[in-house]
């Protein structure tokens, strides 16, 4: 399933007529992107890691969740996704002490 969405945001229905508001128009969310290279024979040591940081994460005000994607034609490659409510939070977060631990 996927829905056309014009660039206002606005989702359209057949022949680009507008069909309604988005669902989730209202509610925003701010992504944070990363990519990460791991040496040979270090993937389930970097993993691990990920999972520590995940849960370090979680009591973070304004912190949604995270996904980590391994890549199947690049196997050192692991991408991470992180959702924050806001960009505010996704900051907070990055000068926080708990990353910098």
């Amino acid at each position: 399933m996927y829905i056309t969405l014009d660039f206002n945001g606005d989702r359209l229905g057949a022949r680009g007529q507008p069909a309604g508001p988005v669902p989730w128009k209202e509610k925003t969310m701010y992504l944070v992107r990363t990519e990460f290279m791991v040496r040979g024979g270090g993937a389930a040591e970097f993993e691990v890691g990920r999972e520590k940081m995940a849960e370090v994460m979680k009591g973070q005000p304004g912190y949604l969740g995270q996904t980590l994607l391994h890549s199947y034609s690049h196997p050192a490659k692991y991408v991470v996704t992180s959702r924050y409510e806001g960009v505010e939070a996704a900051w907070a977060f990055g000068k926080s002490e708990k990353f910098a631990a």
